[in-house]
């Protein structure tokens, strides 16, 4: 929820201290968030640099003494030249046609979230740890919702009914469940405003998209909510 709702800087001092024996409890770490927490703070600052081969040596460096128990490809300097080449580009026109392609949905998969980590940062003003949260929240949905897509439809057209469930479909439960749906629905929310100011969007389709997913909250809005749900029980949560 910290990361969700953005005031991962309220335990930021604790996790930075104590954040290996965090990352080696199967309890705190279930799912490896410890990792959001850490790494964006990191590689964030070397935004606009991936051009430059001593500072991505550097920040493998600065990885590798983290002491994390990572994949070997995430203490390469190319690993980090693809991931922040992205975050330094312009917003532009993302070509639909390529999500629809097995060889380069990966690929284009991973530069339209990581540009979307930039807008996150730069115009909704959420720190790196949310933005990473979000990008990894949109990076599950797209991919589920592209595995159930016919060949006439666009990945970024979100389908109305196909979309609303996959987003349902989960967490369409109480509790931690129905807080990671309401993420789900926030991330939709700001990805529709994403592609609107990369020129994918009209005002129209954005407006379209946002509504859908307000929609989705109205239906699943909880009057008398759990304590978990009480910080996202508004929307969009950052508006």
């Amino acid at each position: 929820l910290l990361l969700a709702t953005n005031n991962s800087y309220l335990v930021m001092p604790t996790v930075q201290k104590n954040y290996k024996s965090i990352s080696n409890s199967p309890n705190l770490n279930s799912n490896g968030e410890i990792l959001n927490f850490i790494i964006p703070d990191i590689y964030f600052s070397y935004i606009g640099m991936h051009d430059n081969t001593q500072k991505m040596e550097e920040l493998v460096e600065k990885i590798k003494s983290l002491g994390l128990d990572l994949t070997d490809v995430a203490y390469t300097v190319h690993y980090w030249k693809d991931m922040l080449a992205p975050l330094n580009e312009d917003y532009r026109i993302w070509n639909e046609k390529l999500f629809a392609i097995k060889l380069t949905f990966n690929k284009e998969l991973s530069n339209i979230l990581n540009n979307f980590n930039r807008f996150l940062n730069q115009e909704i003003k959420i720190a790196p740890a949310s933005c990473e949260f979000y990008k990894e929240t949109m990076s599950s949905f797209l991919s589920e919702l592209n595995e159930k897509l016919n060949t006439k439809q666009s990945l970024l057209d979100f389908p109305e009914e196909l979309t609303k469930s996959v987003i349902n479909e989960k967490f369409n439960f109480f509790g931690p469940a129905k807080a990671k749906q309401r993420v789900r629905i926030n991330a939709l929310y700001y990805f529709a405003a994403y592609l609107h100011k990369c020129g994918n969007y009209s005002v129209e389709k954005r407006d379209k998209v946002q509504n859908m997913a307000l929609s989705i909250y109205n239906d699943t809005y909880d009057k008398y909510p759990r304590v978990e749900m009480l910080a996202l029980n508004k929307f969009p949560i950052f508006g």
